[in-house]
């Protein structure tokens, strides 16, 4: 997904003044505020967000269409507003232009320059950020925003001379920085979307499993999956992509932007401007819209009832530039000089030696209360991503969860030792024996499986509270998800899944094909060869898993893509993949803990991004870039983020001592830890003794049927009040999606995080709106890229030289020195 973040909106309006936006010089912010503006009105807000862990992007229910196809084309020709050979969905039709020039080059020396140059920055700096305390993450909104200005720089500045190499002519420079060559540099980029997550995977088997497990090994692994989910995609793309009614809403944001950055530059050509003479001009437009709000009666509206005088005359490349500095020479105090920063928990600062005040008050192990901090990678972590590019509507609903369980519902049980639990931490990801010691997995196992004579006279497993109330919540937000779908779009998907036989009925169907398409049966060979190496390299590295297994994977995979896949196509939202997969492994493979890792790779990882995949081939089908392209530029991609992540991770691991431990800190891989609790959880030990008739946690089945319930009064409730703004913003998925984060994400991420959005999102949204539309995104992409560049400067040029400050302001456990120990202790 391009646009990345948990939970990124930028709402489609569907009046005549939208498809003006498409066609008219607008600046990025500009446009995104006057599609919102005309939100108000024509639709229901009725969106979810799809749970954390699966980093699914969400978008408003706007985006669903009504009636068939046909329906749609008489409604667009009886208003005058569509062409009968255009798309039949207004959405799409107000964001993605009609028309192609097949002339327009795409696969250029700069697209390949600057897809590699940003494919390799992205890989390289979610990885080495992934395993870190507060782990942070570029988002493909930053390559959108940059690799812009370096394109124009690149078409400005080089030679324009044409090359004949072995009688292939070519230009380091065929003319203007075209939207084509955009589109393919940021899907190239896309390909490390969910890398990092997957490294864990065999972070685990070579730190708790298999010391042996060898870099070769892994990366032939990694690469298997990842082409087998291209491969998957590809062979899904004549009912995921090509069909009209699959529509992907967000890929339709992702073509409003691309289109706003080039098709003001075509509008500043025809001019005879420059694009900096435009962007004043813009500057000046935007300036004299503030008077004439504040001259006019209307001037109190959601535009903003207090306004700055005038915009700065800061462009936003300056304005990033500014934010990124500023970044990156703070991130040097709470990242190096002074640690502690980075949480400072008051109530361990009045009452250091008071249990009640540590774990209340501790933001890494305890609930977080009155903790905060002056280190950026908390407010924009890559749990829940920036807070800037979240709708505040769905940071309340997140909130809201948070505060239910963590804050109120939490403490009480804790404290009242529900299920023995306060005789345990009552924060992490680890696992534990009845007498509260670590779980020793070599105590239930002979021969790398489970042994349960073993089981039974060594110890039942047990975990913290939050940790077992997670996978509770997450069985009715996996539920809830499905009734939610079911609820508001499951007619729209029957519709949907109907109309597909009229895939190419309208222009971007007839439009593409003029391009030479893919072969089918290129996939079919990818996905054989993929399947095959995957065994027989996961068999001869003695995993443990047997053949059979990695069948069972990947049938996983091929039986869930096409329905997971509509369902997600036309309603923007993804179903609880992560849990589906923990299930099925627990099943499947119980006693056999690196099961977990080979099902999650191939059933769960290869799923979600072969759905990542697809709706880049639909933006790309949008854009009209020859499929081939979009083949070798997404293949490319796969192949160097693979590489990157993989070699970088095993670098760190024998580089950085204690790593992936306390005494690591801040390489404490949180994530990773949560991996290895969860394949002891899930695969070792197995989901019927973990949650079967006599655990403790067997009650959290009933999950299930809380989450089936509880989306139908909310959803009649909205349907018998449509006007109560509160009711209507209520999101039962989103509330509960809220807590599945908690472990492995720090406690006073959340509260941080809201209140950012708080104050970006509600005040300066609302109070001074047009500074809002100008700066936020760039704000956010500024902060992000200057914290993650200095944090890898202070690694390679201070850390790695020896070069540290061991002082008390760098003491970050020293705090709450009570917090990680049991409430009651024998």
């Amino acid at each position: 997904m391009l646009f990345k973040g948990n939970l990124n909106e930028i709402e489609v309006a569907h009046d005549d003044r939208v498809t003006d936006v498409a066609t008219t010089p607008l600046t990025l912010n500009a446009a995104e505020c006057a599609l919102d503006d005309k939100i108000e009105g024509h639709y229901s807000s009725s969106t979810f967000a799809s749970s954390i862990s699966e980093e699914a992007d969400s978008l408003d229910d706007s985006l669903r269409e009504k009636g068939s196809v046909e329906k749609e084309k008489c409604s667009a020709q009886a208003a005058g507003d569509g062409d009968p050979d255009d798309s039949p969905f207004e959405v799409v039709r107000a964001a993605v232009g009609n028309t192609d020039n097949p002339e327009m080059p795409s696969m250029t020396f700069r697209s390949n320059v600057l897809g590699i140059f940003f494919v390799c920055l992205i890989s390289f700096v979610n990885q080495f950020y992934w395993e870190r305390d507060n782990p942070i993450a570029l988002n493909l909104l930053i390559v959108q925003l940059l690799c812009y200005p370096m394109g124009i720089a690149m078409a400005w500045g080089l030679p324009k001379r044409t090359w004949n190499t072995f009688g292939y002519k070519w230009s380091m420079n065929p003319g203007p920085f075209t939207i084509k060559e955009h589109v393919l540099i940021s899907l190239m980029s896309n390909a490390s979307a969910y890398m990092a997550l997957t490294v864990d995977i065999f972070a685990v088997l070579r730190l708790y499993y298999n010391p042996d497990f060898s870099l070769w090994t892994a990366l032939t692994l990694l690469l298997s999956g990842q082409l087998f989910a291209y491969a998957l995609a590809g062979l899904s793309r004549s009912l995921l992509v090509l069909p009209a009614p699959m529509i992907w809403p967000s890929s339709l944001v992702n073509a409003s932007l691309f289109r706003t950055f080039h098709e003001h530059d075509s509008y500043a050509d025809t001019k005879g401007v420059s694009s900096s003479d435009t962007d004043t001009n813009v500057d000046t437009k935007e300036n004299a819209d503030i008077h004439q709000n504040n001259n006019s009666p209307m001037g109190s509206s959601r535009r903003g009832r207090w306004h700055f005088g005038a915009l700065p005359k800061t462009s936003r490349t300056q304005f990033f530039w500014i934010c990124f500095a500023g970044s990156f020479v703070w991130y040097f105090v709470p990242g190096y000089l002074l640690q502690v920063l980075s949480t400072i928990s008051v109530l361990c600062l009045v009452a250091p030696n008071n249990h009640l005040a540590n774990l209340i008050g501790d933001g890494k192990q305890g609930l977080g209360v009155l903790s905060f901090s002056l280190d950026w990678s908390v407010f924009s972590n890559a749990f829940l991503n920036s807070p800037i590019a979240t709708p505040f509507w769905a940071a309340c609903n997140l909130f809201i969860g948070f505060v239910l369980v963590f804050w109120v519902a939490l403490p009480i049980a804790y404290f009242k030792n529900l299920w023995g639990s306060a005789t345990l931490p009552l924060y992490g990801a680890n696992v534990y024996t009845t007498n509260s010691t670590l779980y020793n997995i070599s105590r239930v196992m002979r021969n790398g499986v489970f042994d349960d004579q073993a089981y039974e006279s060594y110890s039942p497993l047990r975990m913290s509270l939050e940790f077992s109330w997670v996978y509770g919540i997450g069985f009715a937000a996996l539920m809830s998800i499905l009734v939610h779908i079911a609820l508001y779009n499951g007619k729209e998907i029957i519709a949907r899944v109907r109309e597909t036989k009229t895939k190419h009925d309208d222009v971007h169907g007839k439009l593409i094909m003029q391009y030479p398409a893919v072969k089918a049966w290129w996939y079919l060979i990818m996905l054989v060869v993929s399947c095959v190496s995957g065994i027989a390299v996961g068999i001869g590295a003695k995993i443990g898993v047997p053949w059979w297994g990695y069948i069972v994977s990947f049938a996983i995979a091929i039986v869930l893509i096409i329905p997971v896949g509509i369902i997600q196509a036309v309603s923007n939202r993804q179903p609880g993949l992560s849990l589906v997969a923990e299930l099925l492994s627990g099943i499947v493979l119980q006693g056999i803990p690196t099961g977990y890792s080979i099902l999650k790779l191939y059933g769960h990882g290869s799923l979600a991004q072969a759905l990542s995949y697809a709706q880049d081939m639909k933006l790309a089908h949008y854009m009209k870039i020859p499929p081939r392209h979009v083949l070798v530029y997404q293949v490319v991609g796969i192949l160097i983020s693979v590489v990157i992540q993989t070699c970088l991770f095993f670098w760190l691991i024998d580089h950085i001592p204690g790593m992936c431990r306390p005494e690591g800190y801040p390489w404490v891989c949180r994530s990773t830890n949560l991996v290895y609790s969860a394949s002891i959880i899930w695969n070792l030990i197995g989901p019927l003794k973990v949650f079967g008739e006599g655990s403790p946690y067997s009650p959290l089945l009933w999950g299930f049927l809380f989450g089936l319930f509880l989306p139908i009064p909310i959803y009649f409730l909205q349907r018998r009040f449509p006007s109560n703004r509160l009711l209507k913003n209520i999101y039962i998925p989103v509330i509960l999606s809220g807590i599945v984060g908690l472990p492995p994400m720090p406690p006073v991420d959340f509260p941080m995080w809201f209140l950012f959005g708080f104050v970006f999102n509600f005040l300066i949204h609302r109070y001074w709106n047009m500074w809002w539309q100008r700066y936020n995104f760039t704000l956010s992409a500024g902060l992000d890229s200057g914290l993650a560049l200095s944090g890898i400067f202070q690694f390679m040029a201070l850390s790695q030289n020896g070069i540290k400050l061991d002082w008390w302001g760098n003491q970050v456990d020293r705090q709450c020195p009570l917090s990680s120990k049991p409430w009651i202790t024998s």
